[in-house]
């Protein structure tokens, strides 16, 4: 708890949500620890008994956990995802500017395509003498 409660949080004002980058289940790692402790998301590659919080019951982890939730949605509500600029639905700059592109690189092949085609028919039709 000294580090993320009372330093984390208490002395340097952090108010967002602790991620773990890895939780190695090798029986060190305890999940009901590392949510009591200030840990309140936790990054698993697989199954074990150690990654499931098991103290759902006693008031210490509801606590636990009631508290790592209101971090969780704190730090999601209070970020970019809720921006009212995010809210718009059209397309961005760059995306408009890579469709533009796009559709000019295909007029400019279809018209080499169409000048091509017309050589051939011409060459072929005799029209046109091959130097």
């Amino acid at each position: 708890t000294p580090l993320c409660n009372t330093v984390l949080r208490d002395e340097w004002g952090f108010q967002g949500f602790v991620l773990t980058d890895y939780f190695g289940v090798y029986g060190y790692m305890n999940s009901d620890q590392a949510i009591r402790n200030g840990t309140d998301c936790m990054l698993v590659a697989y199954d074990t008994e150690t990654n499931h919080v098991k103290d759902q019951e006693s008031a210490t982890g509801v606590q636990a956990m009631r508290q790592a939730c209101k971090n969780i949605l704190y730090t999601v509500v209070n970020s970019r995802a809720y921006d009212p600029a995010n809210l718009e639905t059209g397309l961005m700059g760059w995306q408009i500017a890579a469709i533009v592109i796009d559709v000019i690189c295909a007029a400019v092949i279809i018209a080499l395509e169409a000048v091509t085609v017309k050589k051939f028919l011409k060459r072929k039709s005799g029209k046109i003498e091959v130097n």
